[in-house]
């Protein structure tokens, strides 16, 4: 199976394209209903994820009702999945860490069902409680698989957080983790100043006239929760010890306000560059709205109908003809007295990207391919490592073991070696936006895998 996986990627040849075309010739990304982050889901519930080097999107996972820009989503049939780059790390019985690094395909959470939602690593059940994606002890009710003596393996797998009830909204990117009632209150959990963890606790106001203020809550959004009237509430790290105002009123700075997507950095204590989608089609953001409370227009942006926030400036708009447009996050600011971000907003047009099926189901690579000349370029240690292989770099040569093979690749040479024997390339070795990308048909011939190009779909389908 793994060595067929390679062929795939291999033979794909089609119209030839440079890779600095492919996305300037790719179709648009189309018939999208919903977006997190750098993900979309389509009308047929298909999930696409992109990148923000190319803004190429692929299919990641089918019969999905509700998505996480975590890597995670909800299918239809109420089952969990989760895929990608996994870094995490579980206390051990005897003491210390046990630390894990890997690259996943698409596959289902065991342990978890019935959702109806999801957002960073928590999902809401139908029955209003709300889980751990997996881990998070520190967050649960006491319990065997929480114990100081579990096994790492119990203690990752999901779990309740807390004696939630009732909740029917969760939202797992801000620096509290917020779960909205049925009856309008809040809750929040996490680590207080002291980086002590508190299970889930309701969030009060401190005056003595209007004790329970966020019962008036209508919605929330990662960081921050509005109400019925606009009022924003940030939740930020000092939200746990009550907040006696809202830090602003949106509906002062935009009456025509239709939906707010939130954003906040590491520490929570900032929300630059929250998203606040107009009622006619446009889209303003704040940058420090607890200081200047100001609004700038962003550019380049119209018939907009939702818009999801990235921390440190980055976005996601859904165009209302079902098209995508996304931006890239902003790593450093400076300090002037509006705190404005030294680089510009550039929404682009997201496009459907080079997709690979294994046996009809969705194959991930933690890089995009690329096309140059008519042939798929894949990274060459993501993918060969993901099945297993091993991949050697040393003064510009490649080496992949895999099974009983042995390839041996020079970058920027058009030769190759499979078990000593000389192969000339399609195209040679090189580096593409920072990983080294190898055309792979040789290795699907040696193997005599069965490949097809789906033009239409921008898919490299292996069969077995």
């Amino acid at each position: 199976m793994k060595l067929v996986i390679v062929s795939i990627i291999v033979a794909a040849a089609v119209t030839p394209m440079s890779a600095s075309a492919n996305a300037a010739k790719a179709p648009l990304l189309d018939g999208i209903v919903s977006i997190d982050g750098n993900y979309a889901l389509d009308n047929k519930g298909v999930l696409w994820a992109w990148n923000e080097d190319t803004f190429e999107a692929v299919r990641v996972l089918s019969d999905v009702k509700k998505i996480s820009e975590r890597n995670a989503a909800v299918k239809k049939d109420g089952s969990v999945w989760t895929w990608g780059r996994k870094t995490e790390s579980v206390a051990a019985p005897g003491g210390g860490f046990v630390y894990f690094n890997s690259f996943d395909q698409p596959a289902p959470v065991e342990g978890l069902s019935n959702a109806v939602d999801i957002s960073g690593q928590y999902v809401l059940k139908a029955d209003g409680t709300v889980w751990s994606l997996g881990g998070l002890c520190e967050y649960q009710l006491p319990s065997d698989a929480c114990a100081a003596g579990a096994s790492v393996e119990e203690k990752r797998k999901p779990g309740r957080i807390g004696k939630l009830t009732d909740i029917v909204a969760i939202e797992g990117g801000g620096y509290f983790p917020i779960a909205l009632a049925k009856d309008g209150t809040m809750w929040i959990w996490g680590r207080d100043k002291y980086n002590e963890p508190f299970l889930p606790s309701k969030v009060l106001d401190n005056t003595e006239t209007n004790p329970t203020i966020f019962k008036k809550a209508a919605s929330i959004s990662t960081g921050m929760a509005i109400s019925a009237s606009w009022d924003v509430y940030l939740m930020n790290r000092y939200a746990i010890y009550g907040l006696s105002i809202p830090n602003f009123n949106l509906a002062k700075l935009a009456p025509k306000a239709a939906a707010v997507a939130g954003a906040m950095d590491d520490l929570g204590d900032f929300s630059a560059f929250s998203y606040v989608l107009m009622k006619d089609g446009s889209v303003s953001y704040w940058i420090w709205p607890n200081v200047d409370k100001k609004l700038y227009p962003l550019k380049g942006l119209s018939q907009i109908k939702a818009v999801s926030a990235l921390s440190e400036g980055g976005g996601t708009a859904l165009h209302k003809d079902g098209t995508v447009s996304s931006w890239a996050r902003m790593s450093n600011y400076y300090g002037d007295d509006k705190f404005k971000y030294n680089r510009k907003i550039i929404p682009k047009k997201v496009v459907k990207g080079i997709g690979i099926r294994l046996n009809g189901n969705y194959q991930l690579v933690e890089k995009q391919p690329a096309m140059v000349n008519g042939s798929v370029l894949i990274p060459v240690r993501g993918l060969f490592e993901s099945l297993g292989g091993t991949v050697s770099y040393a003064n510009d040569i490649v080496t992949v073991k895999f099974g009983a093979q042995t390839i041996r690749m020079e970058v920027w040479k058009q030769e190759a070696t499979v078990n000593g024997t000389e192969v000339e390339l399609a195209e040679p070795v090189q580096i593409i936006r920072g990983s080294t990308m190898a055309p792979l048909r040789f290795v699907a011939e040696s193997m005599g895998a069965s490949v097809v190009w789906d033009a239409k779909n921008r898919e490299v389908q292996l069969g077995l």
